[in-house]
């Protein structure tokens, strides 16, 4: 829903993280180091984490467990 309301921004939220998570999945993402960093640094700059989830180490744990 694109009218700018809630309900439209959870639901682009929601398109987007499941396509990242399918396209993290697909590219063996979670299986290279590199790539797996990489993510996690990128995350930590563009998003606003809690305390745990700002640690690099604690975001690649979480990844490898997904997979």
């Amino acid at each position: 829903v694109g009218d700018g309301s809630d309900l439209g921004r959870i639901s682009s939220q929601q398109v987007f993280l499941s396509s990242l998570v399918r396209t993290v999945k697909s590219d063996s993402t979670l299986t290279d180091f590199t790539k797996l960093f990489g993510l996690a640094t990128a995350a930590s700059k563009n998003m606003t984490l809690s305390k745990n989830l700002s640690n690099l180490n604690t975001m690649v744990s979480i990844a490898l467990v997904l997979k």
